[in-house]
């Protein structure tokens, strides 16, 4: 407030002029940035094609490993299955031993 007093706001044409010229000023200070270039904004060269392939390597473990583990599980349940059906083959053993099966 107290600056606005000491020095009063430009207004009317001045005040446009100045707002280019601080527009202007701005924009050649963003072209000449060093840091900002199309191939960092857009991507492109080596690096994007690096980070690519450690991508598609990345998915290639991961499905390398789910399908391990599926594997993993439904050799578990074979064997699950497996014992279960060697005890009903016992069991029917033994009821054919005491011919609890076979009476009428």
């Amino acid at each position: 407030m107290v600056l606005e007093e000491l020095v009063p706001k430009e207004s009317g044409r001045e005040a446009r002029i100045d707002k280019k010229r601080a527009e202007t000023q701005a924009r050649r200070e963003r072209e000449a940035s060093p840091e900002a270039n199309d191939k960092d904004l857009m991507g492109g060269g080596p690096d994007f094609k690096a980070e690519m392939e450690r991508k598609r390597n990345f998915m290639a473990l991961k499905h390398i490993e789910r399908r391990e583990e599926a594997l993993d599980k439904i050799a578990a349940y074979r064997e699950k299955e497996r014992s279960k059906m060697a005890e009903f083959l016992e069991l029917a053993r033994v009821s054919k031993a005491q011919n609890a099966l076979w009476q009428g």
